[in-house]
Formats: structure tokens, sequence, C-alpha cells
């Protein structure tokens, strides 16, 4: 975490210690008229003083000075000091200036700018990092003069010193002292600063954050960005990183244009790295990036922070990016080093390889050198390059001797024959091992340093557990156990617990192999051996007979991302285990959760097999379907048996999750065992292999639909359908609920002429089944949908009128009856059915809506005290409820009832309504409706100001906008103007009903008023327009016809000249 340096010299910055010089006019001005007086030194004097009106600081310096030196008794020399010293000052040439002013404060102790030279002195001192001076001279200054103007700024200056001079405590006091002083002074925001600062040196958090925080909220304050800044830092230091990756945030969204808005993204991202937010991290660091100051710490920490969150590829991205950019320079070997590491880790080892080998050669006396080769050496080891690595190996030896790497390298070697052995067979994989015993062994002689030594017994251990010695991996990994346990072992040897874990088992340790593998997965959770711990977990339990603790371990692994590629394997040998214990039971459970792994887990054929032998309740899949398979094969020529084997095997497969496999195993039975169509007297035999023929088929018609093979599925139940048909009536007794199973595929894919063909063909075959009335039903529903009213209507009132329909279906056909009735506006009969829902269903769910119903009957057929009464009710039960439990026509309600009483002239009862249903529906899409009925209220009050307010809501409204509705309110909304006779404004209200909407219910009319506002203005060309449009583009309109006589009259009146 970089923290700004809070004061330094920076030249043209505003206010007080950022601007750093005080300008201050002497006592004795410049502006004075020069005094004539020894012609040569005045001449001098004014032009070292014209030098300084123009601040030329340097050419004025050199003049005083030169003045100085040739005039030193002249009555002007005084001055001629002061402004020789204040010249030196403007240019930064504060050591000389210093001088100027001590000698000033000398030879003129009285001079009324003695104290302005005084404080000169000590400014001086500070700006040269004379720190102890410029303690004792502000003190000295203030001691002298305590009420002098620049007492402010001694104040804080002196502060300032001691607090770069590490008098903390007197450093707070100063600022204080100038806080008491001066609380609105113009240094007020320094002092608390700096104060906050001081606060901090003296280990007083608690004190210095509000300071900050109260000068971060004023953002006017100079020492805003500071502030917000520092307390980001406060919180980093105290390790709240939480807190710090805000306050760094704030300052690039409160002060971007701060220059330390790119060093507060870098330590925001600092922050975010330090809690594992990688992704915030890498975002804060971007940020950071594209500052020029920046940019290069804060692309190497992307890198590091994409590396951190495992993103190698990225990460090697970036710092190949960066390495372009830095090539030779001093930071271009860290860089490549990590661009080398990320494609380590990615496993691109090859590529690794040659990094680390071109730093090597590029940087070879570098410090990252030993450890480049080092790597580049195991990166050949794990791409399976031994003699690459046998041969870089030899290289570390020879050029770097004295590597702290050594023994590690060793260690290498020991893999590099591990390796080797892995590639071979028997005796000589086995010498091999030895091999790499030999070495792992010298190096836990040779090492004293524990952390080497323990990676020495890990990799001797892997080489003893080659060898099948698992006794000796327990005596050499418990230790490292114990060490993990406690916390002191590196990271790098927690894989050594599955190691362990495994010869545990191995030697029949069970539960101290559970508690190993237990181990690793409470201190590496994600770790690269997360899923061969869980598969030693679920081994290990399995042999404890702990059958929740074995499928928790599995469901683990199957939940990684990705799933654990040896899940497979653990289920199997978890399966193996119960299957040795005779538990047959559980062994069926993990060969089935085995096999639905899929036929690519390499394990599918083993598992089929164990499932035959384990297996042994109906649903016993693999066994079942090995079974039954045999026997097809095996028996051909027994047509019952065989048949009924053909069934069961895809039944078994179905039932084990292989839909395809299952699909295909039916329609094969199906199709060999289906009855030959020229045999008119079949057996008994060949009725029973039709039988199964037409199970088969059934069976693969169910398959395919949940594959959603639609087309295929459909010709499956044909199949099936066709040879129950030549199956005895009496054996026919599913032929309707396959009918009716056949029609719901169609419909559940939507291909409804196909299943209302289906469902019309289970009415006609069987018209006494349970299944009949619903196949009406959905044939009503069909003709329902596709706007067939008349004929859904017929329907549904033939279910109705029958006694063979369940109270579902009367239900359903009675809410479709209300919806029919509604959308043909056959009030009449939508008022009959919501009452005969009422009275049959008093119980229903829908007896809100039929009371919704029967109120819009009752209004449009104009009882309309009857509809406000049941609105009314119907109003007070959907306010009382929540209104995201309120069914989509509930707002309806309110507009309704609106709408009743507009009928009824109560304009008080509309606004209350609509008021109302503001408050009960605040988020309605609707709401323009009601404004529409409110508008109306309005208009037939002459209230038209408030009903054009009503009116413009429904057309600006989002969700009415262009509705019909709005299209009459805009009407409404020219009417008023007409109304009025404001024929101008209604003219254009009245067209943009014409343009603006495609309604000619409203078109038409709005024309026609349009063109009467023309005539009502004397436009009679313009009511010519309008009347001729209206006629053409809406002939069949009323208004159309209206507007003959209308268009002739006025083509008179323009052939007349007439106004």
């Amino acid at each position: 975490m970089q923290r700004h340096a809070e004061y330094g010299l920076q030249t043209g910055q505003s206010g007080s210690l950022r601007t750093l010089i005080v300008a201050l006019t002497l006592l004795a001005s410049v502006m004075a008229a020069p005094v004539p007086a020894r012609a040569d030194a005045i001449d001098d004097y004014n032009v070292a003083i014209e030098f300084y009106r123009q601040q030329r600081y340097d050419q004025a310096a050199e003049a005083f000075r030169a003045y100085l030196e040739a005039h030193p008794q002249h009555n002007k020399a005084p001055l001629a000091q002061l402004y020789y010293g204040q010249s030196l000052v403007y240019v930064r040439k504060f050591e000389p200036a210093r001088n100027v002013f001590r000698s000033f404060v000398t030879k003129y102790p009285d001079h009324p700018d003695t104290a302005l030279a005084r404080y000169r002195v000590a400014e001086s001192s500070f700006f040269l990092g004379d720190l102890p001076a410029a303690q004792k001279d502000f003190a000295s200054f203030l001691s002298r003069h305590p009420d002098h103007e620049l007492a402010e700024w001694a104040l804080q200056y002196l502060g300032e010193a001691q607090l770069r001079a590490k008098n903390v405590a007197e450093a707070a006091q100063t600022f204080e002292r100038y806080l008491d002083k001066y609380p609105d002074g113009r240094l007020a925001d320094d002092s608390r600063f700096g104060l906050a600062r001081a606060y901090e040196a003296l280990k007083k958090p608690e004190q210095a954050i509000p300071l900050y925080q109260t000068l971060a909220s004023r953002p006017e304050s100079p020492r805003a960005a500071d502030a917000q800044f520092n307390l980001g830092a406060r919180y980093f230091e105290d390790g709240n990183y939480e807190e710090a990756s805000k306050a760094f945030a704030a300052v690039g969204e409160r002060f971007p244009r701060s220059s330390l808005a790119g060093l507060a993204a870098l330590n925001a991202g600092f922050a975010d790295y330090r809690l594992d937010r990688f992704d915030a991290a890498v975002e804060h660091f971007r940020t950071a990036a594209a500052s020029p100051e920046q940019a290069a710490t804060a692309g190497f920490w992307i890198g590091l922070s994409l590396k951190s969150r495992g993103d190698f590829a990225a990460a090697a991205e970036q710092f190949q990016q960066m390495f372009d950019q830095a090539g030779e320079a001093e930071q271009g070997e860290k860089i490549l080093f990590h661009w080398a590491d990320s494609q380590f880790r990615a496993q691109n080892f090859q590529q690794a390889e040659e990094l680390f080998l071109r730093q090597v050669q590029q940087w070879p006396e570098g410090e990252l050198a030993d450890d480049a080769l080092h790597t580049a050496t195991e990166a050949a080891i794990r791409d399976g390059r031994l003699d690459d690595a046998e041969q870089l190996s030899a290289r570390f030896r020879n050029d770097y001797p004295d590597s702290g790497l050594m023994l590690l390298q060793e260690l290498l070697d020991g893999r590099r024959h591990l390796a080797a052995g892995d590639q071979l067979e028997g005796d000589a994989a086995a010498a091999k091992y030895r091999d790499a015993v030999a070495v792992f062994e010298s190096v836990l002689r040779e090492s004293s340093v524990d952390r080497t030594r323990m990676l020495a017994s890990v990799q001797l251990a892997q080489a003893y557990n080659r060898l099948g010695d698992h006794q000796r991996v327990r005596a050499l990994l418990e230790p490292v156990m114990k060490s993990i346990r406690e916390g002191s072992a590196d990271p790098d040897v927690h894989s050594s617990l599955v190691l362990l874990a495994n010869s545990l088992i191995e030697l029949q340790q069970y539960r101290p192999a559970a508690e190993a593998a237990d181990l690793y997965l409470e201190v590496a959770p994600n770790g690269a051996d997360a899923g061969r711990a869980l598969a030693a977990v679920a081994r290990a339990r399995a042999h404890l007979q702990e059958r929740l603790a074995v499928q928790t371990a599995l469901e683990q692994m199957a939940r990684r991302d990705p799933p654990y590629q040896g899940l497979p394997a653990a289920v199997y040998e978890v399966a193996e285990i119960a299957y040795d214990q005779d538990d047959w039971d559980w062994s069926t459970e993990l060969f089935d959760q085995l096999i639905t792994l899929g036929p690519d887990s390499g394990y599918h054929a083993a598992a089929l097999a164990g499932l035959g032998y384990s297996l042994h309740e109906a649903g016993q899949f693999d066994r079942a379907a090995e079974t039954f398979n045999t026997l097809l094969e095996t028996h051909p020529e027994d047509w019952e048996l065989a048949s009924t084997a053909a069934y069961m095997r895809g039944l078994a497969l179905q039932s084990a999750g292989k839909s395809e496999q299952a699909a295909t195993a039916f329609l094969k039975g199906a199709s060999q065992f289906a009855l030959d169509p020229s045999v008119e007297d079949p057996t008994d035999e060949q009725l029973a292999a039709s039988l199964n023929a037409y199970r088969s088929a059934k069976g693969a018609a169910r398959v395919l639909r949940e594959l959603k093979k639609v087309d295929e599925s459909d010709k499956a139940y044909e199949s099936a359908y066709n040879e129950l048909k030549r199956q005895p009536e009496d054996r026919q007794d599913e032929l309707d609920k396959l009918i009716n199973e056949w029609a719901l595929l169609s419909y559940e894919s939507e291909d409804y002429a196909r299943s209302d063909e289906l469902f019309a063909m289970l009415v006609k075959e069987r018209p006494g089944s349970d299944l009949a009335d619903d196949a009406k039903l959905y044939l009503g529903e069909s003709d329902y949908f596709a706007g067939k009213l008349d004929q859904a209507s017929q329907r549904f009132q033939e279910l109705l009128a029958g006694d063979d329909a369940d109270e579902f279906v009367q239900h359903r056909a009675l809410v479709l009856l209300l919806d029919i009735a509604a959308d043909q506006q056959d009030w009449e009969q939508l008022l009959a059915s919501s009452r005969q829902l009422a009275s049959k269903f008093p119980e229903s769910e829908q007896l809100a809506y039929a009371r919704y119903r029967e109120g819009e009957a009752l209004l449009q057929s104009g009882k309309v005290d009857e509809a406000i009464e049941i609105l009314t009710e119907l109003k007070g039960q959907l306010s009382a409820s929540e209104s995201e439990t309120r069914p989509e026509w509930a707002a309806s309600v309110w507009l309704l009832l609106a709408e009743a009483r507009l009928r009824n002239k109560d304009y008080a009862g509309v606004e209350q309504t609509v008021s109302d249903f503001r408050t009960a529906n605040p988020d309605s899409p609707l709401l323009y409706q009601a404004d529409e009925i409110l508008g109306r209220s309005y208009k037939n009050r002459a209230m038209f100001a408030e009903a054009r307010d009503a009116f413009a809501r429904v057309t600006d409204s989002e969700t009415g906008r262009r509705t019909e509705t709005a299209a009459k309110a805009q009407f409404h909304l020219a009417e008023t103007h007409l109304i009025e006779k404001n024929f101008d404004a209604a003219l254009r209200e009245y067209y943009k009903v014409y343009t603006s909407y495609q309604f000619p219910e409203w078109q038409a009319p709005a024309l026609f008023q349009a063109a009467r506002s023309d005539e009502a203005l004397g436009n009679w060309e313009g009511a010519i327009k309008s009347y001729e449009k209206l006629v053409a583009e809406f002939p069949e309109s009323q208004f159309a016809k209206d507007a003959v006589p209308r268009l002739e009259i006025a083509r008179q009146k323009v052939g007349s000249g007439s106004p």
C-alpha cells in the first residue's frame, strides 16, 4: 500500500501550504514613488523595483544584489535587502534568501518589516528541510509577534515542521493551538489535516479518523481528497481492508480530478486483494492503470490478481503485454517470471519452460534466475519430457552450485525418477522408484530446513506408495499430518494427507484414513486434490458403513466445478465395498448412481454388471437389463417370454436413465413382436406377444416424449394404438388412457390440430370413459383459443348439461363461458354464467372472478346501481388483500366501478374510486384507463383544464400510449377545446387523433370534428381537406356519410369566396 507524501513543494497549486510562499506587501510599499537622490543609486534601485513589480524575480534579485553591493549605505538599502530576500524566495533560492533575511534582522532590528524578515527566515528553513531551525525560527517569530498577520501561517508551518521532525506530540499541540485561535482561518483545514496525521503518529486513530471524515465530507475543502485518501490509508494500516477499499474507491468517485485518484485506485485494489476479492481488485487496478504514474504497478498487480483468482491464461496474457512494454527494464525480470509462472499454473508446461529459460538467459545473475531454472525443470517433468528435465537439472547444479534451492532441485531429480517409473512396468518401474527413494532419503539426511525435510518426506512417501509399502507411507506422513493440524506445515504438503488416507485404507485403518482426508478438506477445501480427498473419505466411510457420510462425499464430488473426473471410479469402489459387505440394497443404490453418470464414465459396463448382481426388487435396472437382454438373445423362439424380455429390457434401461437406449430397445421390441396384419385368427401366444409389443410401443412413446422427440413419439403411440386394437375387446381396458396420453403429447407440444383429432377419437371410441369429459373440455378449449367462440360455447354448454362431467370439468367450462361471453359482449349470457358459477361452486377460487364478470355484465346491461353494489363489495375485498396476491383482473374492478359511478353522475364517487385505485394499485399498468374515466368526469362537469390534464396523463402514459384508450382520451381532450370554442386548439388536438392512432372509430369522428373546427374558423379549404380525407379513408363510417353534405357546402363556400 502506497501512502501519498502529503507535503512537498508543488508549484502552481492553490491554497495556503499548497502555494507555500506567502505573498505579502512590504510596509514600505513597492508602489511608492522613487525619491530623487544620487541618481545612479536611485536609478539602480528603481530598475530593481520595476523588475520586482513585473514579477521578474531572477532579474530583480540580481538587480537588488548589485544595488546593495554598490550602495550599502543608501537610504533605500533596508528595503532593497528585503526585496532582495523576497525575490530569492519567489525563485525558490531559500538558502541565500535565509541569509539575506537573517542579515536584515541583525542590521535593522527596529525596522517595521523585521517581523516579515523573521517569518521569511523560518519559512526558508522549512523549505530547506532544516527542521530544527524551522521549529526554532517559527517559535521565535510567534513569541515576538503573536498577533502578526503571518502568525496564522507560522503556526501551521511550525506544526508541519514538528510533524516532519517527528516531534508529534508538539505538532499536535501546535495544530490544536491554531484551531483554537483560528477556527475559521484560511489554513484551518490544513491544520485539521495535520492534526489528524499527528494523531495517527501518536497511535490515536480514534481521534484521527473523525477529522479525516469531516474533511472528506466537505468537497469544497482543499484537503478533502487528501483526507479521503488518508482515511483509506488509516483503515488499511489497521487491517480494516473492507473500509479501506471503500474509502480509496471514494477518492476517484468523489474527486476524479485529484492527483491522488490513480494512487487511491491502486490502494483500493490492494485492499480488495487482501480480502481475496480478486475481480474487484482487477477493476480497481485497471482504473489505476489509466494514471501514467501508476500504470506499471497497476498492470503488475492486475496480473497477480488474475493469478490469485485462478485465471492463469488471462494472467499470462497480462504479464506478456507488460513484458513487451518493459523489455530489458529492471522490472522486466519479475514480470517475465510471473508470465512464466502463470503459464506453468495453467499447465502450459512447454511454454512455461521456454519462458523460464528465457529469463535465465536474459538475467543469468538475477535474483530469480535460479528459481526460473528450478521451475523450468519441474515444468519439463510435469510435461513428461524427462530427458530435458535431466539436462536442466545438470545445468542448475553447474550454474548455481550455491543456490539455496539446491536440495529442492534434488527433490525434482527424485520426482523425475518417479515419473520415469510411472512410464514403465514391473521390475523396471520398481527400480526407478527405488532410485527416487535414494534421492529423497539423501535430501532428508542433508537438509536442516523443516520445509525441505517435510517436502522430502512427502516425496519419499510417494515413492513408497508406488512400491506398495504403506506402513512406511504411514510412518513418514503421520508427523506431517500433525504439523498440518498445528498449522505449521507448508501448504505444498497438504496433498500428502490424501496419500496418507489412501495408504491407511490399504492398511484397513479406516477411521484414521477418513480423518486424514477430512483434514485436507478442512485446510484446502478448494485445493487441487479436493476430489481425491473426497474419494478417500467415501472409501474410508464406506468401510465404516457410514452411508450418509459416503453419499455426502459423492455429492460434493459431483457438485465441484467442473465435476471431479474421478467420481465414477470413486462410486464404483464404494459400490464394490458395499457389495463385499453383502449390503445389496446399498450396492444397488450405488451402482445405479454410477450408471446415471453415463456411458462415458469409464465404469458403465462394470456398473451394469455390479447392478446385475446386487438388485433384488422391482426397478433393479441394470441387472434387469442384462438379464432380459440375455433372455431375449438366448430364447427367441418363446414369443411370449421373449416379447416380455424385450419390453422389460427397455423399461430397465429407461429406469437406469439411458433414455436413448431404452427408446431403441422399446421400438425394437414393438417392431419384432407386432402382430402381422395378415393374421386373421391369432393364437394366444401371438396375442400375448402382441400385447407386449403394445407395451413396448407405449414405452417407446413415453421415452421419446421425455426426449422431446414429438414426431417419433407420435408414431410410437400410433403403433401402440394399432397393436392394442388387435387385442380382444376385454383386453382393451387401457384404450382410453392410451388415446388420452397420446393426445396430451400433441397438446403439450402445441400441435392442437393433432390433439383435437385424438381427443375426438377418444370421445368416439370410449364415450363412457371417465376421460371423455376431459377430452371434450380440451376440444372446447381448443375451439376457444382458436377463436371459434360459438363452437366452444356449445361444447361447454353440453358439458354442463350432461351428468357425466366431473366437477373440475364443469367448473372449468363455466369459467371459460364467462370469458367467451365477455369477449362477445353477450352481457345476458355473461350474467347468467357468472351467477351459475357462484351458485354451483360457492367455494370456488374463481368466485371473485365470477362476481367481477357479473358486475361488468350488470354495468353494460344498464343496471348501474346493482353493478355498483357488487363492484364496491368486490373492491373492498381486494383492497384488504396484498397487492401481489391479487389476480390480474383485479385492477379492472376499480375501473368498472369508476365507470359505473360516472354513468350515475356520481362525480365525487368517480374521483374517490380513482384515488382509491391509485393507492391500492400504484404500479398498475392500467392507471391510464382510470385517468381516462376521470377525464370524462371532469369534462362532464365543464372542468376542462382538469379534464385535459387527466387525458394528457393517458396519452403520455408508458402503458397507455398509442392504445385505443389513449385515442379516446385524445379525442375527448380535443372536445374540451371545441366546447370552449377554442377552435385552433381543437383542430390541432383532433388531428393528433387522426395522425397518432390507428383506430378508425376515433379517427373518423376526429376528422369530422376537425373539419367543423375549420368551419368555425372560416377555413373552408382546410375543412374540405379534412372532409375529403374522412370520406376517402373511412367511407363506411357514419361520419363519412355526414361529411358528404358538409363537403359540398364547404366547396360552395370556397367557390363563392364567402367566409
